[in-house]
């Protein structure tokens, strides 16, 4: 019996296992059950795949919020503290440091990316010396495209190199940080430039770091050249000249919003040595805040700035200069006459 009973529920088992392997698809002989399998599988491919690029793409739209942000702060941070160190500091001296906020300034400037403080400074100083002439590193009677990036594209003027020789830089020779910001700028730049804003995203929250890379470091980098650019051809190409019709320099409103402090430019060639760079308070200007913030805590002092009542004078020989000159081109109009 117990024979018997073995034998029939091993053909019930045997029958079992042989149906259910007919009813699969590996083992149909049925065209048309393979093109539904075939097409089951396609389709389930397909959502997977949109699946994947759905999360992708959310993935990365939750990431690009930060990376455009974080950008975005250090180069608001980059370029306006990099700028008022190398231009009011170092090149025009209006205000004096102590040794801390020197070496924070001399970080930033690696950070700004535009070369040694020692040569921003002395071809700064060249440029106001020379403002227009063969002279002038970015001379913009030479064009726009030149003032804005062109001079960096070919050869400096040999006016521009002997200029350069005769201009005292004495100080900026015997200053230490400005020797050691030279001596080491290209390692420390690379560092400070595009190294550790490219560790941020990638550390905090985990971004891929060819993207951290093109948008904290090259991104960020474009943005630095480009605004402080305008500072050089837009400034001196387009706006009103209040202080001095003999310059190109100009007040530009486009120049003040991408850098917020430098658009007073034909004020800051009449006052080179104000840290306020501008006449009046009522916009916005990053670099005064930060340096009036460091004098409060010390760190800061002897700021230099420009009297109202100088500013007045100098508004009102402008004027008056300009009045002098429209009627010199009428009485030379009506004697052609």
């Amino acid at each position: 019996m117990s024979i018997s009973s073995v034998s029939e529920s091993d053909d019930i088992l045997d029958y079992n296992i042989t149906e259910s392997l007919a009813n699969t698809p590996e083992y149909t002989n049925n065209p048309a059950d393979e093109n539904t399998s075939s097409k089951k599988s396609g389709v389930t491919y397909l959502q997977s795949s949109k699946f994947k690029l759905g999360t992708n793409i959310s993935s990365k739209g939750k990431k690009l919020l930060p990376d455009m942000l974080n950008a975005f702060v250090l180069w608001r941070i980059t370029v306006s503290v990099g700028l008022l160190a190398v231009h009011r500091f170092w090149s025009h001296r209006a205000f004096k440091a102590k040794l801390p906020l020197q070496i924070f300034m001399c970080i930033i400037s690696f950070a700004l990316g535009q070369g040694s403080i020692f040569t921003w400074a002395r071809d700064h100083r060249v440029h106001h010396k020379y403002v227009d002439t063969t002279a002038d590193p970015y001379n913009i009677n030479r064009g726009f495209f030149f003032a804005h990036i062109g001079w960096l594209m070919c050869r400096k003027h040999p006016d521009v190199i002997e200029s350069g020789k005769k201009l005292p830089t004495d100080d900026l020779k015997a200053d230490p940080i400005v020797r050691f910001n030279r001596k080491y700028y290209f390692p420390m730049w690379a560092l400070f430039c595009f190294i550790l804003p490219t560790i941020i995203p990638i550390y905090f929250w985990e971004e891929k770091w060819v993207d951290a890379f093109f948008v904290a470091g090259v991104l960020k980098y474009f943005l630095q050249l480009h605004s402080t650019f305008c500072i050089n051809s837009v400034a001196h190409k387009f706006g009103y000249r209040p202080f001095d019709k003999k310059i190109e320099a100009k007040e530009s409103f486009f120049t003040e919003a991408v850098q917020p402090g430098e658009g007073s430019h034909n004020y800051h060639h009449v006052f080179p040595r104000d840290y306020r760079t501008k006449e009046h308070a009522f916009t916005f200007n990053s670099s005064r805040v930060f340096i009036e913030f460091m004098a409060a805590i010390g760190q800061a002092y002897d700021l230099k700035w420009t009297s109202d009542e100088l500013i007045k004078a100098r508004k009102l020989k402008a004027a008056n200069d300009n009045k002098m000159k429209e009627d010199e081109a009428f009485l030379c109009k009506e004697w052609s006459q």
